[in-house]
């Protein structure tokens, strides 16, 4: 068994590691030095503690102890063998309580750097679903807000890495849009009076209305394309249809400018109008899930945790929002659609009892709908918190953030992406607060510039040292700095399948600052032109090539620029 038949294409460093410890230990069990019980012990492969020897560790003997009554000591001399027939370690030293800490082979890791080298992508699912992804989805009644606007960025970046990973991925808008909609019924009247102030016609805004410039402007856009005359003869719908659509293409433009942007736009106005709603209704009837009360219908949605059973037809008749959410969800899954995620705002977390109830119901598998709940963004200046209204009052947007940090920043893109950066910096179940004095700072406290000027930085030395000749001798590279840095590097992979699995983007946000924090200390320490040092200088140069591809590469998934020159 050598080192080369351990190392799979587009797999992390770590999970090569792994790969030659459980073959060492199946090895050791089939010529029975271990006992089988083993094989049931995870391998864990962690890098050490700066203090201890070694480029990996695991604490499998520790463990295996429990499981098979052997001293640690005794499974650790049954397994050194095997370990070192794998030609992947130069050595392998046992420690208390039960430690083995691993050296890998100048030839593993000069094998496994100069794949990464080549192409330094994550291993493909082997059983990839079909992913809808939806996110955003707020009512076309107002802008993108800054609030809406992190569910686009988290949404966005999922999306990217479950594509990455080989999944089938629909991105989804779901537009509110149904023409019954109390509140859409009233962005209409409340864009109708607007419309008629415009015209100087005498006219009261509705109890509870519509208000702030966004809404003047779209009555007077609509005063500008249709005139006094025909506009004077178009009821209450006709305005909430209009002025639905123009606020449908500037949320689009907004999202776009955002680099966010959809496969699928679906309307819930077209669920009733194909009928789905009703389909979905007998459905649920037929399963059984529905029991008759007072005359309505109600889902039993307590059976999942939902604080009580949810009405789902009313008693004169007319379905509730519940029901059109169980119809929407029903039919991605009736489009092909095999694993569903839905990104929702705070407060929403008793959706998720009653969604999955709702999709048990239509007798699809409740543990295929994943929601994930995103916290509120809290905006900090001068060490204060800050209201995101502007001195009129009107609600603060998306395009107002950035495009206030662009003034700031000089450059629309760098504002761009300080913004995403900061939104996906936090996990999505814990609130962000972004710090707008910090995010104009081009500074090291600044994880957004801090990671692009590592990647700048990685230019300006190619640009001076030159590109790496072939053949790099990787081993060579022996100090921590280098050491650390090039197994970072190396671990991109795993980050990313580890993403795919449980959906915490933010991870990839703090692996960008870390793999720069890596590389700034690696800069500080270790010269790359060395003429006396031809082969070490060469090795150099292919790290910080390493090291620039790795961060233009998690970067584009934030869908942050990666800057040449800064």
């Amino acid at each position: 068994m050598g080192y080369t038949a351990l190392i799979m294409a587009h797999q992390s460093l770590s999970q090569a590691v792994t790969n030659a410890v459980a073959q060492a230990i199946q090895l050791a069990v089939v010529d029975g030095e271990l006992p089988t019980s083993v094989l049931d012990v995870p391998v864990d492969i962690k890098r050490p503690s700066q203090n201890v020897a070694g480029d990996y560790a695991t604490t499998f003997c520790l463990q295996a102890a429990k499981t098979s009554g052997l001293s640690t000591s005794v499974i650790f001399e049954a397994l050194l063998p095997y370990l070192e027939q794998t030609g992947f370690f130069t050595s392998a030293a046992f420690a208390q309580p039960g430690f083995i800490n691993f050296e890998l082979s100048p030839a593993a890791i000069d094998t496994y750097a100069s794949y990464a080298l080549h192409d330094n992508a994550p291993t493909m699912v082997e059983d990839p679903h079909t992913y809808n992804v939806e996110y955003v989805s707020v009512n076309p009644n107002g802008p993108i807000t800054v609030a809406a606007a992190r569910g686009a960025v988290i949404g966005d970046v999922l999306s990217r890495v479950l594509k990455t990973v080989g999944h089938d991925v629909t991105r989804e808008y779901y537009v509110n849009d149904g023409v019954n909609s109390e509140q859409m019924r009233l962005f209409g009247k409340s864009v109708k009076h607007h419309a008629w102030t415009a015209l100087e016609i005498p006219s009261s805004m509705p109890a509870n209305g519509y208000q702030g410039a966004y809404v003047e402007a779209i009555a007077k856009a609509m005063v500008s394309k249709y005139g006094k005359d025909f506009l004077l003869e178009q009821d209450v719908a006709f305005f909430q249809s209009t002025a639905q659509a123009m606020m449908i293409a500037q949320q689009k433009s907004e999202l776009a400018g955002f680099g966010v942007e959809f496969d699928v736009w679906s309307h819930e106005q077209e669920l009733y109008e194909s009928g789905k709603d009703i389909a979905t209704l007998a459905k649920m009837k037929e399963s059984g899930a529905l029991v008759e009360k007072e005359g309505a219908l109600w889902l039993n949605s307590s059976a999942f945790g939902d604080q009580e059973n949810r009405v789902v037809l009313r008693s004169d008749g007319r379905p509730t929002y519940v029901a059109g959410d169980i119809a929407y969800h029903w039919d991605k899954y009736q489009r092909g659609h095999d694993r569903l995620i839905d990104l929702l705002g705070p407060d929403h977390h008793g959706y998720i009892p009653r969604l999955k109830a709702g999709v048990a119901a239509v007798g699809e598998d409740p543990d295929t709908l994943f929601v994930l709940i995103f916290q509120a963004v809290r905006f900090i200046k001068d060490g204060e918190a800050v209201l995101m209204r502007k001195r009129d009052g009107n609600l603060y947007t998306l395009s107002d953030l950035t495009e206030e940090l662009a003034i700031e920043l000089g450059s629309a893109q760098a504002a761009k992406d300080v913004v995403r950066f900061f939104y996906l910096y936090m996990s999505a179940n814990k609130h962000v607060d972004f710090d707008l004095s910090l995010a104009v700072k081009q500074a090291a406290e600044n994880p957004c510039f801090y990671a692009q000027y590592a990647h700048a930085r990685c230019c300006s030395v190619l640009t001076k040292a030159g590109e790496p000749e072939p053949g790099a001798q990787w081993a060579l590279l022996s100090t921590a700095q280098e050491k650390t840095l090039l197994f970072k590097c190396l671990e991109l992979p795993a980050e990313i399948t580890r993403v795919a699995e449980d959906y915490g983007v933010h991870r990839l946000a703090h692996y960008a600052v870390d793999t720069a924090k890596l590389y700034h200390a690696f800069y500080e320490h270790c010269k790359v032109i060395l003429p006396d040092n031809p082969k070490l200088s060469n090795a150099r140069k292919a790290l910080v090539l390493l090291v620039k591809q790795t961060l233009a590469s998690v970067l584009g998934i934030l869908g942050v620029s990666a800057p040449e020159t800064m």
